[in-house]
């Protein structure tokens, strides 16, 4: 089948220096008669570690050099739209607002909405005490990433729909006021 031969400790030091001296893994594997995975492994394993490519938040899409660009700017409601106004492509568009939309919602994770000093002002004009809330779900829309709060009110109060402001989320989170202990 296949070479079967292991390398010592003092070849396998050899084939490390050798290979970053510009060496090629398949001369090292039939000098040492080992095979070619073999010395990969082994100049993977003891190399010092390479630079990986693309780490989060290094590379940033035009959709998001756009985005950074154009903050006031809404998206219309089309792919297409989206992805020829930003010279991007449909999946970029797609994976973006959906990683916007994942972000936020982790950052709502942090958030007790239930804080007792405050107040909200539901859909209809009406002041809510965070207090008055006995259970309430988070909303995230697709397209706009506004964050909404679905409440059920104790008593008789019934429902309450509040939308909070695009920058409450993320004030909260990087301050870590308001936050769950």
């Amino acid at each position: 089948m296949g070479r079967e031969r292991r390398l010592t400790d003092e070849q396998i030091s050899e084939v490390v220096a050798a290979y970053e001296a510009g060496a090629k893994a398949k001369q090292l594997a039939e000098t040492y008669h080992v095979s070619v995975r073999t010395v990969q492994r082994t100049i993977r394993a003891m190399s010092a570690p390479r630079k990986r490519g693309r780490r989060k938040h290094e590379y940033y899409s035009r959709l998001a050099t756009y985005v950074s660009l154009h903050p006031a700017e809404s998206f219309p409601r089309s792919l297409r739209k989206i992805a020829e106004r930003t010279e991007s492509s449909i999946g970029a568009v797609k994976a973006y607002l959906y990683r916007r939309r994942k972000d936020t919602k982790a950052a709502c994770q942090n958030v007790d909405f239930k804080n007792p000093r405050w107040k909200y002002v539901d859909t209809k004009g009406r002041t809510i005490p965070a207090k008055a809330i006995a259970d309430y779900t988070v909303t995230v829309e697709s397209w706009t990433n506004i964050v909404r709060l679905n409440c059920t009110l104790k008593g008789e109060a019934g429902r309450a729909y509040i939308r909070l402001p695009k920058d409450l989320i993320a004030r909260l989170s990087s301050t870590g006021s308001g936050g769950r202990q």
